[in-house]
């Protein structure tokens, strides 16, 4: 079985988890304690049969902060949170693959020249219509797509490896 894990590492991020590319089947969990996560990342990899069964995407966070988008406090807890889960993921040796937001929601309709709350609405009604299984809220929908993406962007290029 291969399993894809697609993190939003923010202070109220979530994480999905995809087993061998069904995207319909996702299952999304809300990025609380550090220490669910890690438990959850150790049972992960006791189901396969190598660690490289396994592919983690995690969202990076913006390089810049203290503006309005992202206040200077925010952005601490953003980073931390960041450096935790990908010491997790690095510590479990599951290869990883870092994404900027920009990347992951390039193909995505209606989001020019919106910010705040009105992007994240237009980003869940976009998780909602292309998993209409999932239950997608305003807090899980960034991972849901990051996994989405990854999975779209993978399967339309050939060169690169696939789950």
């Amino acid at each position: 079985m291969r399993k894809l894990i697609a993190v939003d590492s923010g202070k109220t991020g979530s994480y999905s988890l995809v087993n061998n590319e069904e995207i319909q089947r996702i299952e999304i969990h809300n990025l609380d304690e550090i220490g669910e996560f890690i438990d959850h990342m150790k049972e992960i990899q006791d189901q396969v049969e190598s660690n490289h069964a396994i592919t983690a995407v995690v969202e990076q966070p913006p390089p810049f902060t203290g503006n309005f988008s992202v206040p200077s406090s925010r952005g601490f807890k953003l980073g931390e949170s960041y450096g935790q889960v990908c010491g997790v993921l690095r510590a479990l040796g599951f290869p990883l693959v870092l994404v900027k937001p920009r990347e992951w929601q390039r193909s995505l309709p209606g989001l020019k020249g919106l910010s705040g709350h009105h992007r994240k609405r237009v980003l869940t009604d976009c998780a909602r219509r292309l998993m209409p299984s999932a239950k997608i809220t305003v807090r899980n929908a960034d991972s849901a797509l990051i996994a989405y993406q990854f999975l779209s962007t993978r399967n339309n290029t050939q060169s690169k490896a696939t789950l």
